[in-house]
């Protein structure tokens, strides 16, 4: 019985921390739920890094495709990720004075921190772009879109036709985004604003389109040049119905920010480039790992498994007490144990 409850605290504990980290994911086969799209999507064109020499750190993120319905790599024909989010600033490309306030301005034709992919045979795409920041009125976020069935231009550069089978953004833990963004260039220069940083509890789309499905699980890397900045990488599992089809169903655009604008601003300064891959080894930075977590900031929904843990030590507790009551607190009341 002891060695019973014992096993199952420790696969309790398995279950509950990789890596040193909490997880936030919900059921890997558990269909991701549609996110708005927003009102800076456009197109991307196929390309894998897609800093365009902006400023900010270097961010790896890795998604894997999978069908929701079987668990496994979604067997269908030129599975496609598309990819676009802000810059440390809070800027959207084609849509930069948009993004800073001015909505009736036009749109530019600017194409950082855009891109898409095809998929390999395991349904998965690696991107190499910045971590985004943050712009007033919404929490932290990557928008994703994945395609399929479509195909290749002659050129290779864009992707056309086929069926977009999901929507969606990804986030990050604000515990984490705290560290991050009052810590490091270019985003502590952009984070003294007058209104503050939208967390993942005030988050209408977060809250109100399944975002922690969608959590992004970190980890952090520093190259071997102690001067050199900190690099993220960040994985996420998208489970798809590959049936669906957006072109028939449709995908609202819905305003991503108050209605006030945010403040006005130019682009961040020109800065270095993302390396080609993340550096092999990790190592301690000015970030705090033990923050990169996938629960949300008050860890509220991990309240269950915390008392799931300590119910299991009470009764591992009792269990080898009474245990040692009964073998020897009898052995002393009783003769009959003294033959």
């Amino acid at each position: 019985m002891v060695m019973f409850v014992c096993l199952l605290l420790f696969i309790t504990l398995l279950r509950t921390v990789n890596g040193g980290c909490l997880e936030k994911r919900m059921d890997v086969c558990s269909l991701n739920p549609e996110v708005t799209q927003g009102p800076y999507y456009i197109a991307s064109t196929m390309r894998q890094n897609i800093t365009e020499g902006k400023s900010g750190v270097p961010f790896t993120l890795t998604v894997n495709v999978i069908d929701s319905a079987t668990c496994s790599v979604p067997q269908t024909q030129n599975l496609a990720v598309e990819i676009w989010h802000c810059d440390p600033e809070g800027i959207y490309s084609h849509y930069i004075l948009q993004s800073q306030g001015y909505r009736n301005a036009s749109t530019d034709n600017t194409t950082f921190l855009r891109g898409l992919q095809t998929a390999d045979i395991n349904g998965q795409v690696v991107f190499y772009t910045l971590f985004p920041g943050w712009y007033v009125g919404r929490a932290t976020h990557i928008h994703l879109k994945v395609h399929h069935l479509g195909n290749l231009t002659s050129d290779g550069l864009r992707y056309v036709g086929g069926r977009i089978s999901h929507t969606g953004q990804i986030f990050f833990n604000d515990t984490f985004l705290d560290t991050l963004y009052s810590t490091m260039e270019p985003y502590s220069s952009y984070n003294n604003r007058t209104q503050s940083r939208t967390l993942l509890s005030s988050d209408g789309i977060y809250k109100g389109q399944g975002g922690d499905y969608g959590m992004v699980s970190l980890s952090i890397y520093s190259n071997s040049d102690p001067n050199a900045a900190a690099s993220l990488s960040g994985s996420i599992t998208v489970a798809i119905n590959t049936t669906f089809d957006e072109g028939s169903n449709g995908n609202q655009i819905i305003p991503e920010g108050p209605s006030n604008p945010p403040p006005q601003g130019g682009s961040p300064p020109p800065g270095t480039t993302i390396p080609s891959r993340p550096p092999a080894s990790a190592a301690n930075t000015t970030l705090n790992s033990s923050s990169d977590t996938d629960s949300s900031s008050d860890g509220a929904s991990y309240l269950w498994l915390w008392i799931i843990l300590i119910l299991a030590a009470i009764v591992v507790v009792v269990g080898v007490g009474g245990f040692f009551i009964y073998k020897y607190g009898l052995r002393r009341s009783n003769p009959v144990f003294l033959n």
